[in-house]
């Protein structure tokens, strides 16, 4: 959780998680893992954020929306809303 807490808040692609579990021969396991325990949740394809549970801090949309085109941003304001409902579930 150490490790994961270092992150913050901000959105990270899974090679900046691998390089965290380096020390494992399968780092790519660990981070499958902390998605179903929801430590982590995934924006999109390679683009994940430490939840809420983890650091108590709310997940900020700015952040977050920055990793997408701006013809997208409704696409974003989907992905925060599930964000957001999966952040409450963990209270």
């Amino acid at each position: 959780m150490e490790r994961l807490n270092s992150l913050g808040v901000i959105p990270v692609n899974k090679d900046i998680l691998y390089s965290l579990f380096s020390d494992l021969k399968f780092p790519e396991n660990k981070v499958s893992e902390l998605e179903r325990k929801r430590l982590i949740i995934r924006i999109r394809r390679d683009l994940y954020v430490v939840s809420k549970q983890v650091h108590n801090r709310e997940i900020s949309i700015e952040l977050v929306a920055n990793h997408y085109p701006v013809s997208r941003v409704a696409h974003v304001h989907y992905h925060m809303s599930v964000i957001a409902s999966a952040c409450k579930n963990f209270k």
